[in-house]
């Protein structure tokens, strides 16, 4: 994300073109744990240039290796770690759930994660898992009108109490995309005093979370601005919106450069007169 925009977008498709070269090699049973890899950087590759579609497809196709694997003993074998292929088997069906948000299939993306959320690995590992899997949901609650406040507000508490139990380094990260995706809820139920406190939380210190990336901040500045717009602060909102954008050009997030100028393309046009 550090280099030329052009150069990112092209090293994305390159990536693509390879694997999707590779990929018919990957299909013996004896490559599946290889594929289980593989699918993961092909998900956000097609993710990055915006080829969702894909990223659905190939999410999917995950699901069907890990199946293979938990039926075949030889092929489960080949994965010496059993803790890592439970991490697989959820996570495949979470970048499902991510890919399906893209495409409008909020329906479908919210009864995935009530069954993620009833696999047992998955109530092992709550504290890791919950603030990934809410902040998907919340996304597509957004779209669901009988999903209301109560219920996005039982979910978030609960997901922040376990994200504030992890002691690893990706902890404040977390616990800043819950928030961001919480308070995109409150924007569309029209609860703006709760996401502008939500979203207070993390602003003055949003560069110092390690490992908050060019991606995290171009997120959060979109709601940041979606919540100014919802407020009437027509001057913040149009700076706001011009530095998440210059942001995502920088760094070749060509998704990003789209949303932006989708939600808030206004802001963007020149001054009449």
């Amino acid at each position: 994300f550090t280099s030329d925009p052009l150069a990112v977008r092209r090293n994305w498709a390159r990536a693509i073109q390879l694997g999707e070269a590779i990929e018919p090699h990957l299909r013996a049973a004896t490559h599946a744990p290889l594929y289980l890899d593989f699918s993961d950087v092909m998900v956000e590759a097609y993710s990055m240039m915006g080829r969702h579609v894909e990223a659905l497809d190939i999410a999917q196709r995950k699901q069907r290796v890990v199946e293979l694997m938990e039926a075949s003993p030889h092929a489960l074998s080949l994965r010496a770690c059993r803790e890592k292929f439970e991490e697989d088997k959820v996570n495949a069906r979470r970048m499902q759930i991510v890919a399906m948000n893209e495409l409008g299939l909020y329906r479908e993306a919210y009864k995935l994660s009530l069954e993620i959320e009833a696999d047992p690995f998955y109530a092992r590992n709550a504290s890791y898992w919950a603030p990934l899997l809410v902040w998907d949901r919340l996304k597509a609650m957004e779209r669901l009108p009988r999903a209301g406040m109560r219920e996005a507000r039982r979910m978030v508490h609960a997901a922040w109490h376990g994200c504030d139990r992890r002691t690893d380094e990706w902890q404040p990260l977390c616990h800043m995309l819950l928030g961001r995706a919480y308070a995109n809820f409150c924007i569309s139920r029209g609860n703006l005093k709760e996401a502008r406190a939500t979203l207070s939380r993390y602003a003055p210190t949003l560069d110092q979370i390690p490992h908050c990336g060019v991606l995290h901040k171009t997120l959060f500045l979109r709601t940041w601005a979606r919540m100014l717009r919802a407020q009437g602060e027509w001057d913040e909102w149009r700076a706001t919106v011009g530095e998440a954008l210059t942001l995502a050009q920088q760094a070749g997030l060509a998704n990003e450069v789209a949303a932006i100028r989708r939600e808030h393309g206004d802001a963007l046009a020149p001054e009449a007169g």
